[in-house]
């Protein structure tokens, strides 16, 4: 799941806290799964699925 997003770092903390469930609901995952968000130097943001070991 991939998205370049045009606002700053606390605005997109917002809205993902805003849309939590429904980036949960999109990707598939429940609520035992973990996923990281990070940036590029481009600005895209990129949302992984994480897995524990």
């Amino acid at each position: 799941y991939r998205r370049t997003w045009g606002t700053e770092a606390g605005d997109w903390e917002h809205i993902v806290s805003v849309n939590i469930s429904r980036l949960r609901k999109h990707l598939g995952l429940n609520e035992g799964s973990a996923f990281e968000i990070s940036c590029t130097q481009n600005k895209d943001y990129i949302l992984r699925k994480t897995r524990f070991t």
